[in-house]
């Protein structure tokens, strides 16, 4: 490979790691299941700590694969402070195919999506929280075809 083959793939890669990394993310996190269900038991709980009051908005990431048997999927969403103080206790209804068509709303190949879906507002100041859970809300004691849960909390400009 010449020299200038190699400065013009280090100016690449330079930029994809540059552009890459998102400044506003101030957290992100995944849990995946060791297997591709999620029983009812099962809560998935993200930590945060030591976030300040900066406005955000959340995003929950589901991972999952054809063999999901419906096409939406109720999700528990319980937000806690520090003395484990329940500030929010909402349930989540979370679409991943279309009802009519049954195509997967999120984004993959193969029989595998996963689905970005923002989360509803009024969630309390970003320094109070301490603990977000979720749990599967689907009246079935497991589900199928769910392989990872994950949260990202984003910076933005409104309140």
């Amino acid at each position: 490979m010449s020299s200038s083959m190699r400065t013009l793939l280090g100016i690449l890669l330079a930029q994809v790691v540059i552009f890459g990394c998102d400044s506003n993310r101030l957290f992100e996190a995944y849990h995946d299941f060791e297997s591709p269900q999620w029983h009812v038991e099962d809560s998935v709980s993200f930590e945060i700590s030591g976030q300040t009051n900066t406005p955000f908005r959340n995003v929950l990431a589901i991972r999952y694969t054809d063999r999901y048997e419906y096409h939406n999927l109720f999700v528990k969403m319980v937000v806690r402070d520090s003395t484990d103080q329940v500030l929010k206790d909402t349930l989540l209804h979370i679409n991943l195919f279309d009802p009519k068509t049954g195509k997967p709303l999120g984004k993959g190949y193969g029989n595998r999506f996963t689905k970005y879906d923002t989360l509803p507002g009024g969630i309390p100041e970003l320094s109070k929280i301490k603990k977000i859970q979720f749990q599967q809300y689907m009246r079935k004691d497991y589900i199928e075809g769910i392989e990872s849960l994950g949260l990202k909390l984003i910076q933005t400009t409104e309140y």
